[in-house]
């Protein structure tokens, strides 16, 4: 069961933080750490200190940025550095035991900055991703304590949708995970995107002494789909014009006087195809229900802001 946490440090530089942080941390498989502010002298000391791990850095200052993701050694895995934004982003590309694309961010503030760096961002997002950190923005009106939105709301919503992301289920999606001096400015800052294919991924949000952000833990729920059991075909496809004309050339080129192997291999070619089309489906459905979402949430900003609630036809039908 694969085991992550993401969690803005607000410095590392302190050694004696070092040992808060390792005796709070659990033993998870990947830690993705965000405003490190270590330089390339402190490394050492606290990869020495942080042992089990291998670990891939895109680094700030000493008092500033930085951003890392630690792998646990006895995962198993193959990692390869695909994407680095200085001091901001570092995306790796995991094969193995676990497939997936990790990317670790901690987002500039400046609004301008922010907008150009998730642009960036954006481009290294695939269909097989897992997007977390610090975002600096929220993404929706209620991830804010005011109801309010950030000027890069709109955008990450944009990129979410076309990218085909949605956010983890889990408790941590009801906890305000930035908690500075001034309580109204509490926000859910730090989040989890995924994927189609990794939904299975639950977070938690738990308090961590020393910085103003909570640690979110990610759990990967057991996989109960495994062993036999009858396979429910999806009836729809029968509607569908395309399968069935890739069933009846499969059908035609089947020869029925060779062994029953033939056709066990014929029935999984058939399973494999209503797979495929109904993961095609689910991702369409997906999309259509964040685009309703984006939609609602314009609705509920422009009934906020008592503006005329108005919508050109065509947009609404999209």
């Amino acid at each position: 069961m694969l085991s992550m946490i993401t969690l803005n440090v607000n410095g590392l530089h302190d050694h004696r933080k070092w040992m808060e942080f390792w005796h709070f941390i659990p033993r998870v498989d990947i830690l993705c750490l965000q405003e490190i502010h270590l330089v390339p002298a402190q490394l050492y000391a606290f990869q020495l200190h942080v042992q089990g791990y291998d670990w891939y850095y895109s680094l700030g200052s000493s008092n500033s940025a930085g951003v890392c993701i630690g792998i646990k050694c006895t995962l198993g895995v193959m990692v390869c550095k695909v994407g680095d934004i200085p001091g901001h982003m570092v995306s790796l590309d995991i094969t193995g035991g676990v497939n997936f694309w990790i990317i670790n961010i901690y987002a500039l503030n400046n609004a301008k900055e922010q907008y150009d760096f998730f642009c960036k961002m954006s481009d290294f997002v695939n269909d097989n991703t897992i997007l977390l950190g610090d975002f600096n923005s929220v993404v929706h009106s209620s991830d804010h304590l005011s109801g309010n939105t950030d000027a890069t709301s709109t955008l990450l919503q944009d990129i979410i949708i076309s990218k085909g992301l949605e956010e983890i289920e889990g408790p941590h999606r009801n906890v305000f995970t930035y908690h500075p001096s001034v309580a109204s400015r509490k926000s859910r800052l730090d989040q989890i995107y995924v994927s189609f294919g990794h939904q299975s991924l639950r977070g938690y949000s738990t308090y961590f002494p020393g910085s103003d952000h909570y640690l979110v833990s990610v759990f990967q729920l057991p996989d109960n789909s495994m062993g036999p059991k009858p396979w429910h075909f999806p009836s729809d496809l029968l509607e569908n014009e395309s399968f069935c004309q890739q069933v009846a050339l499969i059908c035609e080129n089947f020869d029925n006087t060779h062994s029953l192997h033939s056709w066990e291999t014929v029935k999984l070619k058939f399973q494999l195809m209503a797979q495929q089309y109904t993961h095609f489906k689910i991702k369409q459905a997906r999309r259509e229900i964040s685009s309703l979402k984006l939609m609602l949430t314009k609705i509920n900003t422009k009934i906020y802001a008592g503006e005329n609630l108005e919508f050109d036809r065509l947009e609404i039908e999209q």
